[in-house]
């Protein structure tokens, strides 16, 4: 991704509003295509050679300098000062960056999925800001982006599947694409639509692991069970009470045959895949 130069969206709103772009003054353009993420390995002395175990994301994020400035190197009045400060630095959380599509050259910061526009951006706040004086008054600002991920986040991915037919005893499986850059599970969002009879239901993801089951017992009919076991382990209303087999849904690069056994009639999967920066 690219920003140097262009317009960006941050939190919603443009930065052509203002007439700021980013740009180096005396900044270098971030040239990484992800954080610094480590190995973990062990040194066998018999063979004399590393074996990986894992990789360490702990110290990932991604973090850069950079400037904006205006786009005519005009002095920023103390009203705009005020609204652009507020707008953009020490959010209380991660904000979307986007760069401005007609600033978007190469093509490279968005492409079309099932014939939908699916775009970058980074998730990350901007912090420590500094004043860029010129003409005689302040013309941009200096900062750090502080994002939340090693990675890029794709606009997220939605899949929805009716299964007809569906009693307490049905079998069905669902396949379900991924297309991630990130060597990593991905726990999506699953809302679950439970049928006329209710009771039990389990899920496993076959391609991952069989033994590997997310269930739930006693359900009642005709309810929505919304599951979420991205960092934060949600599950909606009192379900968690009937949250037998507690397994949240995983999901792996490529396609993933989902096991749906039960009273479930519409299975509801949204996602962000990661793409290197």
């Amino acid at each position: 991704m690219e920003f140097s130069g262009s317009y960006f969206i941050y939190s919603g709103t443009s930065s052509k509003q203002y007439g700021l772009i980013f740009a180096n003054v005396e900044t270098s353009r971030f040239g990484k295509i992800s954080g610094e993420i480590k190995n973990n390995s062990i040194f066998n002395k018999r063979d004399k050679r590393n074996y990986i175990i894992g990789e360490d994301f702990s110290d990932s994020s991604v973090q850069f300098e950079a400037e904006i400035v205006t786009d005519d190197d005009r002095v920023i009045d103390l009203v705009q000062r005020r609204e652009i400060e507020k707008w953009l630095f020490h959010q209380p959380s991660y904000r979307k960056l986007y760069t401005e599509p007609e600033c978007d050259a190469f093509s490279d910061t968005y492409e079309f999925v099932d014939g939908v526009e699916k775009r970058l951006y980074l998730n990350c706040r901007f912090v420590n800001a500094e004043k860029i004086e010129g003409n005689g008054g302040i013309i941009g600002y200096r900062f750090t982006v502080e994002c939340d991920s090693p990675m890029a986040w794709q606009d997220p991915m939605l899949y929805t599947y009716t299964i007809n037919n569906a009693s307490s005893s049905s079998n069905s499986t669902i396949t379900i694409p991924v297309d991630s850059d990130i060597r990593d599970y991905i726990y999506p969002k699953v809302t679950l639509t439970i049928g006329s009879s209710g009771g039990n239901i389990s899920i496993s993801n076959i391609t991952d692991d069989s033994t590997r089951v997310t269930a739930f017992t006693g359900l009642s009919p005709n309810i929505t069970v919304i599951m979420r076991g991205d960092g934060v382990n949600y599950i909606s209303g009192n379900y968690y009470q009937k949250f037998s087999q507690k397994n949240f849904i995983r999901l792996l690069d490529g396609d993933n045959t989902l096991s749906v056994t039960g009273n479930v009639v519409k299975v509801e999967v949204e996602f962000n895949n990661r793409r290197y920066i």
